[in-house]
């Protein structure tokens, strides 16, 4: 069990980019981390976007 964690851990540190001194992944690195489709997890952040933007709109 401890050895497939180590395989998980490896597995997520292999999809973490260094750009600008900044650590960042992918969408679809991170798509592939959830097992979801590329397409699913953009849209989920599409709507997490525009209610961030309404709630700041009526305040």
């Amino acid at each position: 069990m401890f050895k497939i964690y180590l395989n998980e851990i490896t597995k997520i540190k292999t999809k973490i980019y260094e750009v600008s001194r900044q650590k960042v992944m992918l969408d679809f690195d991170l798509a592939d981390l959830y097992e979801v489709e590329n397409r699913d997890l953009n849209k989920l952040q599409a709507v997490n976007y525009n209610l961030n933007l309404r709630s700041n709109k009526c305040k």
